[in-house]
C-alpha cells in the first residue's frame, strides 16, 4: 500500500492539510514546517518503497490541450502589432512557430510541464482538441492508466468528460465545479484587485471591464472587478460592467461605440491581454490617446503584451509555474498525498508598462 497523507501527518506531527500544502507546493508554509514534512516523507522511504512499474508509469502523463472556436494570427513588427483573420482552432493553429504570440500564455504552460517532467526524468505526450465531447477525446480517457492534464480553456462538455473519465486528472487553467476536480490555476480575486488597485491610485474612478464570456475563469474575473469596484468606491456604469470579450477584432468594434459615449471610463480593466490589445485598437479608430486619455490594463502578460503600443500595463501570470505546479499536484495525487478537490492558486503580480498613466484634467 503507497504512502498516503495520513501516514506522513503521523510521522510528522502536522495536520494533512499542512502535509498537503508542502506537498503541492503551496504557499502559508513556513520553512520549518515545510523541512520537518519533507523529512518525514525522506525517512518514511516514500521513493524508495514504490514498484520499479509503479515508478515508471509515473514518469509517464499525457497532457491534452484544449482550444475551441476561432484563432487570431498576431504579428509583432516595425509598425506594431498586426491581427490577422480569424481561422479555425487546431493543432497547426496553435503550436506552430508563426502562431506563437496569439498562443503564447497556453505554449509557456507547456513548456514549463515539460520542464518539470524532465527535471524528473519522465517525459509528457501532448494532444490538441478543439472539442472536449468528442468520442475519440472521451474513448481515450476512459481507458489507459497514465494520469492527465487538461490544458486550456474548457467550458461546455467539461463535467460530461470528466465524469466518464477513467484516469487521474488534474485541470490546468481551466475550472470544473469548484471542490469536485484538483486543478491549477490563477487567484483571479488578487489578480484583479492589483488592477483595480493600481487604477485607483492613479487617480481613475470610471472604470470599465472587458470580460471574457462563460468560461469559468473569466466570470471569477469579471465578480471580482465588481467586488473591487465596489470596495474602492469605483463608479460602475452599466454600459461599462461588462464589455463581452471574444476574438480582438469583433470585440474592438463593440469598443467603438463605448469609447465613443460622452462619458466614457478613463480607465478599463480587461479579462486577458487580447482584450487589452482590442481596446488599444478601438482607441487608435477614435484618436483617443492611451495612456493620456485612457488607461489600460491586461490580465496574463503574454509575450504580446510588451511588443504593443503602447507597451501594456498587466497582471502577469506565470505561467510556466502553473505548469510545473501541476505536473507536481497530479504527480502527489497519482501517489495519494493530493487531499480530493485540491485547487491551487498562483498569486499573480502587476508589472506597469506604458498603457496607464493619471487621468486628463
Amino acid at each position: 500500500m503507497g504512502l498516503t497523507l495520513e501516514d506522513v501527518a503521523q510521522r510528522s506531527g502536522y495536520s494533512q492539510a499542512t502535509i498537503s500544502r508542502v506537498v503541492n507546493n503551496s504557499a502559508g508554509v513556513s520553512p520549518e514546517v515545510r523541512s520537518a514534512v519533507e523529512k518525514a516523507i525522506k525517512d518514511l522511504g516514500y521513493l524508495t518503497r514504490r514498484s520499479r512499474a509503479g515508478a515508471a508509469a509515473e514518469q509517464v502523463i499525457e497532457v491534452i490541450l484544449h482550444r475551441s472556436g476561432g484563432v487570431e494570427q498576431i504579428d509583432a513588427g516595425a509598425k506594431g502589432v498586426a491581427v490577422g483573420p480569424l481561422v479555425d482552432a487546431s493543432p497547426e493553429t496553435i503550436l506552430t512557430p508563426q502562431w506563437h504570440l496569439g498562443n503564447d500564455f497556453h505554449l509557456r504552460i507547456l513548456n514549463g510541464i515539460v520542464a518539470e517532467m524532465k527535471v524528473r526524468g519522465g517525459k509528457a505526450q501532448l494532444q490538441f482538441t478543439s472539442d472536449l465531447s468528442s468520442p475519440a477525446l472521451v474513448q481515450t480517457l476512459s481507458k489507459g492508466t497514465a494520469p492527465v492534464l487538461l490544458v486550456g480553456e474548457g467550458g461546455e462538455g467539461l463535467e460530461q468528460l470528466l465524469a466518464r473519465c477513467r484516469r487521474q486528472v488534474v485541470l490546468v487553467d481551466m475550472l470544473g465545479d469548484l471542490g469536485a476536480h484538483e486543478a491549477v490555476t490563477t487567484d483571479n480575486l488578487a489578480g484583479i484587485g492589483q488592477a483595480v488597485e493600481h487604477l485607483v491610485s492613479l487617480g481613475h474612478r470610471r472604470i470599465a471591464f472587458v470580460g471574457g464570456g462563460d468560461l469559468p475563469a473569466n466570470r471569477e474575473r469579471g465578480d471580482a472587478f465588481v467586488y473591487h469596484a465596489h470596495r474602492l468606491g469605483v463608479e460602475l456604469d452599466p454600459q461599462w460592467r461588462d464589455v463581452h470579450y471574444d476574438h480582438i477584432e469583433s470585440t474592438a468594434e463593440r469598443l467603438v461605440g463605448l469609447l465613443g459615449l460622452p462619458q466614457r471610463p478613463t480607465g478599463i480593466v480587461c479579462c486577458n491581454d487580447y482584450g487589452a490589445l482590442a481596446v488599444l485598437r478601438a482607441a487608435g479608430r477614435l484618436g483617443v490617446s492611451v495612456p493620456r486619455q485612457l488607461s489600460v490594463v491586461g490580465f496574463d502578460d503574454v509575450a504580446m503584451a510588451a511588443l504593443a503600443t503602447p507597451a501594456l500595463t498587466c497582471v502577469r501570470v506565470e505561467s510556466e509555474d502553473i505548469g510545473r505546479t501541476a505536473v507536481r499536484l497530479l504527480l502527489s495525487q497519482r501517489s495519494g498525498m493530493a487531499a480530493h478537490g485540491c485547487i491551487v492558486r498562483l498569486t499573480p503580480r502587476l508589472v506597469v508598462r506604458e498603457s496607464t498613466a493619471p487621468p486628463a484634467g
